[in-house]
């Protein structure tokens, strides 16, 4: 109990039996410690993001073995390894623990001291894809010619998708990589919106443009 915290307690044994003298021995006295620090994760928790875990109060020397773990709600008794591996302080949140909420327990490689388990999380959120510099379009941007994207520099594995617009109105099946200016365009400013797409992240969308010059 917390009270009994940094106090010294005995207990005293007593023995009887029909004729025998009743006897009592008293144990050594031990001092009441505070229980350990529980593992803690440190880390936003959301997709992409590399968690850490402060494993709490061990003897020194003791080999640690971590074991990540995830759940889909409170209440849900079904919990699954999150991890490939173990002896791992740090845990990289992908797509698939994306609503899950994570857990780490750490224990003793020999079996000596008991595991511990840090308290779940919150769900972890969709990733934020790093940002990326403004999509530009490549071409003169005259009547006749074809306007290409270049997207730049955006996260590995990301998909993207295009739409192209006059004045900005939507072109109808204008979602190409590539456009080809018309006459409708002359005198117009094209833009082309690209999204970036990554599984377990925020769609993410950059906007180009480029004026068409020429004559009606």
């Amino acid at each position: 109990k917390a009270e009994d915290l940094s106090k010294s307690l005995t207990v005293v044994v007593t023995g009887t039996k029909t004729g025998y003298v009743t006897a009592s021995q008293t144990s050594l006295a031990m001092t009441v410690q505070p229980a350990p620090e529980p593992p803690q994760i440190f880390g936003a928790i959301r997709v992409g993001v590399i968690l850490s875990a402060n494993p709490g109060d061990w003897p020194v020397g003791t080999n640690l073995i971590y074991k990540w773990n995830a759940k889909t709600c409170n209440s849900c008794t079904k919990v699954d390894f999150a991890g490939s591996t173990y002896n791992k302080d740090t845990f990289t949140l992908s797509a698939n623990e994306l609503n899950k909420l994570m857990q780490v327990c750490v224990s003793d490689a020999a079996s000596v001291l008991p595991a511990r388990c840090s308290t779940y999380t919150t769900a972890v959120a969709l990733g934020t894809l790093s940002a990326s510099p403004n999509p530009t379009i490549s071409g003169t941007g005259k009547k006749g010619t074809s306007l290409s994207i270049i997207t730049g520099n955006w996260q590995p594995r990301v998909t993207f998708t295009y739409q192209w617009t006059r004045n900005g109105t939507s072109i109808s099946g204008a979602r190409g990589a590539t456009y080809k200016v018309t006459q409708s365009d002359v005198g117009a400013q094209l833009n082309v919106k690209v999204t970036g797409t990554l599984s377990g992240y925020k769609p993410v969308t950059r906007t180009a443009a480029k004026s068409v010059t020429g004559k009606k």
